[in-house]
């Protein structure tokens, strides 16, 4: 591999080709960390209504989530997105908070599975990666 030292075009040694490879790893594996907080936070869609997973909702729906398993009978007023209201019975706020933990756990092991294959070099580019999550996620 050649690159710039100072400015000289040289070769590197096999040393400094390593530190450069270690150095667009970690570049690499913050970049999947990035993504995988991204697409976490991102919301998801129930029944065709979007639901907000950022780090405050997905406490909130654990919350209410618990709450809708301890009382069948419940209904729970929701703030679905800012300023629009929804009263939710047991069963559907249940359904919300499976499908938003499943979300969750989702983009974990995708991000697991992409940051393996940056670490066995198999990615080396974030187009790489982001196409990776794709397809994790997908399947």
């Amino acid at each position: 591999m050649k690159a710039y030292v100072g400015d000289e075009l040289r070769d590197l040694t096999a040393e400094e080709v390593a530190q450069v490879e270690a150095g667009r790893t970690a570049d690499l594996a913050a970049y999947v960390n990035q993504r995988r907080w991204e697409l976490e936070t991102g919301g998801i869609e129930v029944a065709g209504a979007p639901i907000r997973t950022d780090e405050q909702s997905q406490a909130k729906i654990q919350g209410a989530f618990q709450l809708a398993q301890q009382d069948p009978d419940v209904e729970i007023d929701w703030e679905a997105q800012p300023g629009q209201w929804v009263t939710l019975d047991a069963p559907t706020m249940i359904g919300i908070g499976l499908a938003a933990a499943r979300h969750v756990q989702r983009c974990f092991s995708a991000a697991r599975q992409v940051g393996g294959m940056v670490v066995a070099g198999e990615l080396t580019t974030r187009e790489q990666v982001d196409a990776a999550f794709a397809a994790a996620l997908e399947g």
